[in-house]
């Protein structure tokens, strides 16, 4: 499958009137995808999560970004969605969801995977890893 342009991909935002969720809906030619956000504290993650993210130097109010879902190709991200990788629809929409939460004053973002190809995507990123758990501090993020 070729490679698509930013301009081939269509990315939906919704954000719920309490601000504690962001959806989205990633639209291509031949595929439909999504992934959530949750908008939470530090405190709100398990203590074995928190030690990590101490790393950022955050206080216990900083808001962070858990992504819960992350499906930018609609077929989940497993070994076996290999086609439906490297056609530049994930890197379009984790650069628009590092946008967004840079805009609503996110600090961090923080996702737990076991699954390889995810952990090698969001290292390209420059999320650091604990074990399963995958984190990046947003304050000196460069503009994208």
């Amino acid at each position: 499958m070729p490679i698509l342009t930013p301009s081939d991909i269509r990315i939906d935002r919704i954000q719920d009137p309490r601000g504690e969720t962001i959806n989205y809906t990633i639209i291509t030619p031949k595929t439909a995808g999504y992934a959530e956000i949750s908008l939470t504290r530090l405190d709100c993650f398990p203590q074995n999560k928190q030690k990590a993210l101490e790393t950022l130097l955050l206080d216990h109010y900083s808001v962070l970004g858990k992504i819960l879902y992350y499906f930018p190709n609609g077929t989940g991200i497993k070994e076996s969605a290999e086609e439906y990788m490297k056609r530049g629809v994930g890197t379009v929409v984790m650069n628009r969801i590092i946008e967004d939460c840079m805009h609503e004053g996110v600090a961090a973002i923080a996702v737990t995977t076991v699954f390889e190809c995810m952990g090698k995507f969001l290292r390209k990123y420059g999320f650091s890893e604990d074990g399963d758990f995958y984190y990046l501090g947003l304050q000196s993020q460069p503009n994208l």
